[in-house]
């Protein structure tokens, strides 16, 4: 304990003495006159941990958690149960919460607004929800920073997912068909796969992401609303998988230079087509809406790749493409190229 005294004063008991300082502590100061004075000094941590696995299961559960004090759990915290005849509908006694270091799980017979808890929550191991939840309509985690093992979900009715402070997230693996915005506006880096099943979204811009291992934006069954795909930041990946984008007006991938796989499909009417300083690649392609060379679509007349070196396997382009630039081109295996290309 660190403490300041008056010139020539005395306290009794001396600070760095005490022992426990989880009960409250009394000391006395004198002063060189001899007057006396007395306080009364109560430690309140900030940060009261919960070890190994909290497993709450009932609304009573989560109420008594609540008087504990807790902030961060560490270890696994999972609400619910697989118990469909228990709900739990109320779940402010985890609004203190600031971190869970390991697992959130969120099974589907939570009921309950999730806000109190993710309006606190600072950083998580991971987020996992159990089966699919119907009743969640957002998820909004405005001081989420960082979630090091990544986030499973899959919901009919989740509308948006907005997470402002997330810097870096260990992988996505989420299947959200109904889910129209997604905002990420400081994200960094994804330490795994981006796997994003909602056909809805129609922007998905990543101005500050920087790595990431593979990622999938398809919905086999429906045509993308995608729009703007932007990620001017990101340097390298294994794969970009863009399918049925029927829709997209903007790829933005300007700081790409490195690529295994990098395959769209679908897009008509293509304004802003960015990968000017791509370098190498394994296999690129391009196609129509349904990857046949018949499918003349209504796409960018002119495609430049300035820098590009290397095809190891293949380059492939279907579409009304009246010109490909390959000026740095040194070494390609195979490329094909439309009837109509000029």
């Amino acid at each position: 304990a660190k403490y300041t005294l008056s010139e020539m004063a005395t306290v009794t008991p001396k600070p760095e003495e005490v022992k426990n300082w989880k009960n409250s502590q009394t000391f006395t100061v004198t002063s060189y006159s001899g007057a006396k004075r007395t306080y009364s000094v109560q430690i309140q941590t900030t940060d009261v941990k919960a070890d190994n696995v909290v497993q709450l299961t009932t609304d009573e559960e989560v109420a008594q958690f609540a008087t504990q004090g807790i902030d961060v759990i560490n270890g696994s915290l999972i609400i619910g149960s697989n118990d469909t005849e228990t709900t739990i509908e109320h779940i402010e006694g985890l609004s203190k919460l600031k971190e869970v270091r390991y697992n959130l799980i969120i099974y589907n017979n939570v009921k309950a607004d999730l806000s109190p808890l993710f309006n606190s929550l600072e950083r998580i191991g991971s987020l996992q929800f159990v089966g699919n939840n119907d009743k969640i309509e957002t998820l909004d985690l405005p001081k989420l920073r960082v979630m090091p093992k990544g986030m499973s979900i899959n919901s009919t009715t989740l509308k948006s997912i907005s997470m402002p402070a997330l810097e870096e997230i260990g992988g996505v693996d989420a299947r959200c068909v109904h889910c129209t915005s997604v905002n990420m506006p400081k994200l960094k880096c994804v330490n795994g796969f981006f796997r994003f099943i909602a056909p809805l979204v129609e922007v998905l811009d990543f101005p500050e992401l920087t790595s990431v291992q593979n990622i999938t934006l398809n919905f086999r069954s429906e045509t993308l609303n995608l729009v703007k795909l932007s990620m001017p930041k990101l340097e390298d990946t294994q794969e970009i998988s863009v399918r049925e984008a029927y829709y997209l007006d903007e790829l933005n991938l300007h700081s790409l230079k490195n690529a295994d796989n990098l395959y769209l499909s679908g897009p008509e009417s293509l304004k802003v087509f960015d990968l000017s300083n791509l370098e190498s690649v394994q296999t690129f392609h391009f196609f129509g809406l349904h990857d046949d060379e018949s499918d003349i679509n209504e796409v960018i007349a002119e495609i430049s790749l300035p820098k590009l070196t290397s095809v190891v396997r293949e380059i492939k382009f279907f579409g009304k493409l009246n010109a490909l630039r390959l000026l740095s081109l040194k070494e390609v295996k195979d490329i094909s190229l439309p009837v109509v290309l000029t």
